[in-house]
């Protein structure tokens, strides 16, 4: 099973509409997954903190 796949990564908002702890810092990310066999799936959840994005970018 060797096909191409493509990934969609996106940052809509924060899980809580207000941060009053560290751990309330969840960012909602969409994950869009295709391969070129059509099959594809999408997911929503707050998987990433601002501090991992932040990390990230550097």
């Amino acid at each position: 099973m060797n096909e191409e796949i493509q990934f969609e990564f996106q940052i809509s908002d924060y899980q809580y509409t207000t941060i009053e702890d560290y751990y309330d810092d969840w960012l909602m990310v969409t994950l869009s997954i295709q391969s070129l066999a059509g099959k594809s799936v999408k997911l929503k959840s707050p998987c990433l903190m601002t501090s991992e994005l932040i990390q990230m970018k550097k």
